[in-house]
């Protein structure tokens, strides 16, 4: 590990190889803060590592994996305790939607989006709740979206997840409020992502 950055603290970014949780790590990287960026594509994520080690002098670490998967929320955590990087700020970024009708989308699918979605997010937050409460201060940004306000109709389980993600935030919130940690929710609206060409929904207009 090369380490440039005195701090032993990070940021750990889920969902962080592109979209909205690439901006939200490139900006933390901006103001030097110690990064760990979490998504399956390996090789674009040590091609970030390596730009942002050198440019913005701090350290970037990558764990591959697919946080679709029952316990890679604890196998993160884990990894993180082996090699004792100390996490003070958790951005659960990852997630995925699919369009079209309920009843016509793959069953198994939608059910790996509830997987990404929420199961993740809360097992993350579980396993570093207690890390963070240790720091001076700590940090839980939980990415929703617009959609977590109303249904969706040929959205609906992607809306719900974000439904469950935004009112999960703030009952965490209203717990933690009396100890160090903040805890808030983004909900963005259409964002120029790749988000509706990797949910189906190529007739999207921005």
């Amino acid at each position: 590990m090369n380490l440039l950055n005195n701090s032993e603290n990070y940021t750990l970014v889920t969902g962080a190889s592109s979209g909205i949780g690439k901006a939200i790590a490139k900006e933390i990287a901006e103001r030097g803060h110690n990064l760990v960026l979490v998504a399956r594509n390996k090789k674009v994520l040590e091609e970030l590592a390596n730009q942002w080690s050198t440019y913005y002098k701090i350290n970037v670490l990558v764990v591959s994996i697919n946080l679709q998967e029952e316990n890679a929320a604890k196998s993160i955590y884990e990894w993180c305790q082996t090699h004792n990087i100390k996490v003070d700020a958790l951005i659960n970024n990852a997630g995925i939607g699919l369009f079209g009708a309920f009843d016509k989308l793959s069953i198994d699918a939608q059910i790996n989006m509830i997987a990404l979605n929420v199961n993740s997010l809360v097992r993350l937050a579980y396993y570093f709740v207690p890390d963070l409460k240790k720091h001076k201060k700590g940090y839980i940004l939980n990415v929703a979206s617009i959609a977590a306000f109303y249904p969706l109709p040929y959205y609906s389980v992607y809306g719900a997840t974000k439904a469950f993600v935004l009112s999960f935030t703030e009952a965490l919130r209203h717990e933690l409020r009396h100890s160090t940690i903040t805890v808030s929710c983004l909900c963005p609206g259409d964002t120029n992502t790749n988000f509706f060409n990797n949910a189906g929904n190529t007739n999207k207009k921005r």
